[in-house]
């Protein structure tokens, strides 16, 4: 995941962002690998953008960030937690996951990648 990160935005990423729970792991190494920092958002159930940051972990403005998750079934999760690091005066320069379920290339307005992509046939 982290050499598609370093291909798609070169070493301008500041921090790496983890959606919780199953986004954190893959986050944790990419930003090991790119030598940046991490970030974790966790997004609860309301209005687009609610949800919130780690408070050890989770200062974003005035970054380059990308988004690190498992698994991209319907855009929703990525799409409210873009809306809550724009609030928080991050760029989000890239949606990163590790299986595709959709036949998206962005989400938002922010390039989306997918290691795996799984298309129903």
């Amino acid at each position: 995941m982290a050499d598609v990160a370093a291909e798609e935005c070169g070493d301008l990423i500041d921090t790496v962002v983890g959606i919780s729970i199953n986004g954190v792991l893959f986050a944790n190494e990419v930003a090991s690998q790119l030598g940046c920092e991490v970030a974790i958002h966790r997004n609860v159930d309301g209005e687009a953008g609610q949800g919130s940051l780690s408070n050890k972990y989770g200062q974003v403005a005035g970054k380059r960030v990308a988004i690190v998750d498992d698994v991209l079934s319907t855009g929703v999760t990525m799409s409210k937690t873009i809306d809550a690091l724009r609030e928080a005066g991050a760029e989000v320069a890239l949606c990163l996951v590790l299986v595709n379920k959709t036949v998206r290339n962005e989400i938002d307005e922010v390039p989306l990648r997918g290691i795996i992509r799984a298309a129903v046939v």
